[in-house]
C-alpha cells in the first residue's frame, strides 16, 4: 500500500513538472485576450452605432439636397425670365428713346415752321381774314395746331417719364437677378459642403470599423491558438502519465 502511494505522489509530481514546462499558453492568458477581444467588439459597436447615426444624417442630407436641388432649378427658372425681362425692357426703352427722339424733332421742326411764318398769333390771323368765314376757318387751325403742340409736349414728357421708370425697374430687376445668383452660390457651397463633410465622417467610421473588425478576428485566432495550445499540452501530459 505505501508503495502506491509513494507512486502516485510521485506520478503527479511529473505531471506538475511537464505542465509547468511545456504549457506555452494558460488560460489567464486565455482570459486576457477574451477580455481584449470583448473591449474592441464594445468599441466596435459604438463605432457602427455612430456610422449609422451618420448614415441616417446622410439621408436626411440628400433629401435636402433633393429639395434644394429643386429649389435652384426654380431659380434658374426664376434667373431666365428676369433675364428675358430685363432684355425685354432693354428693346422697349430702346424703342421709345427713338419715338422719342422722333417727337421731339418733329415738335422742333413745327416750332421752325411758326418762326418762319413771322410768329403769327391769333390777332394777326383775325385781322387779316377778309370775312367771318376766313376768319373762323383760320382760328380753328391756329387752335388746332396750338392743341396738337401742347399734347406733343405733354406726350414727350409722359415719354421721358416712362422712360425713367423703366430704367429704374431694369435696375431692380439686375438687382434681383444678382440676388438670386447668390442665392444660388450660397445653396451650392452649402449643399457640397454637407455632402463632403458627411461623407468624409462616413469613409473614416468605415475604416476605423475595418480596423477593428480585423484587431477582433486577430484576438479570435490568438484565443483559439491558446485553446490549441492548452489542449495539445494536457494531451502530451496525459500520455505521458500514462506512459510513466
Amino acid at each position: 500500500m505505501l508503495k502506491k502511494i509513494v507512486t502516485i505522489f510521485a506520478i503527479i509530481g511529473v505531471l506538475l513538472a511537464y505542465t509547468s514546462i511545456s504549457i506555452g499558453a494558460t488560460q489567464s492568458d486565455i482570459d486576457e485576450l477574451n477580455e481584449q477581444k470583448e473591449n474592441a467588439q464594445n468599441e466596435l459597436e459604438g463605432v457602427q452605432d455612430k456610422k449609422e447615426t451618420a448614415s441616417d444624417e446622410l439621408d436626411q442630407i440628400n433629401a435636402q439636397i433633393s429639395d434644394i436641388q429643386s429649389e435652384i432649378a426654380s431659380l434658374d427658372n426664376q434667373l431666365n425670365t428676369l433675364n428675358t425681362s430685363i432684355d425685354q425692357k432693354q428693346k422697349d426703352i430702346e424703342a421709345k428713346q427713338a419715338e422719342l427722339e422722333r417727337k421731339e424733332e418733329l415738335l422742333k421742326d413745327r416750332l421752325v415752321a411758326m418762326y418762319k411764318n413771322g410768329g403769327t398769333s391769333y390777332l394777326d390771323v383775325l385781322l387779316g381774314s377778309s370775312n367771318y368765314v376766313e376768319m373762323f376757318t383760320k382760328y380753328s387751325a391756329v387752335k388746332t395746331i396750338a392743341e396738337k403742340d401742347t399734347e406733343l409736349i405733354n406726350e414727350v414728357s409722359e415719354q421721358k417719364a416712362t422712360i425713367e421708370t423703366e430704367k429704374a425697374e431694369l435696375e431692380t430687376s439686375k438687382v434681383e437677378v444678382e440676388n438670386v445668383k447668390k442665392e444660388k452660390d450660397a445653396k451650392n457651397a452649402q449643399l457640397k459642403a454637407a455632402q463632403v463633410s458627411k461623407q468624409n465622417t462616413i469613409n473614416n467610421l468605415s475604416e476605423e470599423e475595418k480596423k477593428l473588425q480585423q484587431t477582433i478576428a486577430d484576438f479570435e485566432a490568438a484565443i483559439e491558438k491558446a485553446q490549441e495550445e492548452i489542449r495539445n499540452s494536457t494531451d502530451d501530459v496525459i500520455n505521458s502519465g500514462r506512459r510513466i
